[in-house]
């Protein structure tokens, strides 16, 4: 019986502590605060700072912990949520579950969502491509559409001014036809007599050039 009354009283945040995700959550806290004075200077002096206030917070408070009254109440408090906890466990025992289980449950749950994104993320890619490739053809089967009435109007209008044009040329090739047999008669004479004036002329130089090459051949022998 005396053993009994010996034990310390569990608390409410011992017992919290006590739950294994929290534990882990601790532990690997504690690690990277120990990690975190070893490899930054300015870590670990504000840490020691923080660690020797220690003592000046106990002595401050410590009075408070000696009041009778305030520890009855504090035991009191404490013994209503370490029950409502222990309720909150036996309703829910997910909470007891293993750190490593929760670890691996949320590791496979990560793999898991980031899969049906991927699957999610290419199905959403065939739909815009498929999507793209339906626009492209359409757009350009409606180009091909316009492009082929667009040649066909150019070639209405140009068969169209082809027809109203004939007559014109044939018109003006009436009327030229005139004018041209009248200018060549004209010209013929003068064509003429600009020959007959230029033979001898021509005559002159041809057999002063056979003349030089002919001695220049004759002084080369």
């Amino acid at each position: 019986m005396a053993d009994q009354q010996s034990q310390p009283q569990q608390t409410i945040v011992s017992r919290v502590a006590a739950v294994p995700i929290v534990a882990y959550i601790s532990s690997r806290a504690t690690s990277l605060y120990e990690h975190g004075k070893k490899t930054s200077v300015y870590f670990n002096n504000a840490a020691t700072f923080l660690e020797n206030q220690k003592s000046v917070l106990y002595e401050y408070v410590s009075p408070v912990f000696d009041n009778k009254s305030f520890m009855a109440y504090l035991t009191k408090a404490n013994d209503v949520l370490l029950s409502n906890f222990n309720f909150v466990v036996e309703k829910y025992p997910v909470i007891e579950t293993p750190a490593e289980d929760i670890i691996d449950a949320a590791a496979a749950k990560k793999a898991q969502v980031l899969d049906q994104a991927n699957a999610q993320l290419v199905s959403a890619s065939e739909k815009v491509n498929q999507q793209y490739q339906s626009t492209k053809e359409s757009v350009s089967q409606q180009y091909s559409t316009v492009s082929e009435a667009v040649v066909e109007k150019v070639n209405m209008a140009k068969d169209q001014y082809n027809e109203k044009a004939a007559p014109v040329v044939a018109e003006i090739k009436t009327q030229a036809e005139p004018i041209i047999a009248d200018l060549q008669e004209r010209v013929a004479p003068v064509v003429a007599n600009i020959k007959e004036q230029a033979s001898p002329i021509v005559e002159s130089v041809q057999k002063q050039y056979n003349e030089l090459t002919n001695s220049e051949t004759t002084a080369q022998e």
